[in-house]
């Protein structure tokens, strides 16, 4: 994971609207930072198993980091359905 200058607010409350707008403008604020880069430097600060916070990611942020793993081919549009992969 990258060094990103961003330091995770850990009194974030934890909800799909509040976790999802809190991962974007961290993705927003930094050039280069990922979907997967914030989810997971949220996950290290924050003391969070990425598999704990995956119940309060909101369909939107899903497809976008779906959407991030096409493109990085990490699998194929065609061969997953979003919630095999989940």
């Amino acid at each position: 994971m990258n060094d990103f200058d961003y330091e995770v607010d850990k009194s974030v409350l934890l909800s799909k609207s509040n976790f999802s707008a809190y991962i974007e403008n961290m993705v927003l604020e930094n050039k280069g930072m990922t979907y997967f880069d914030a989810i997971l430097k949220f996950s290290y600060d924050s003391d969070k198993d990425p598999d704990e916070l995956l119940q309060f990611m909101s369909p939107v942020l899903l497809e976008k980091i779906k959407k991030a793993a096409i493109d990085m081919d990490l699998f194929r549009q065609d061969s997953y359905a979003l919630d095999e992969l989940l």
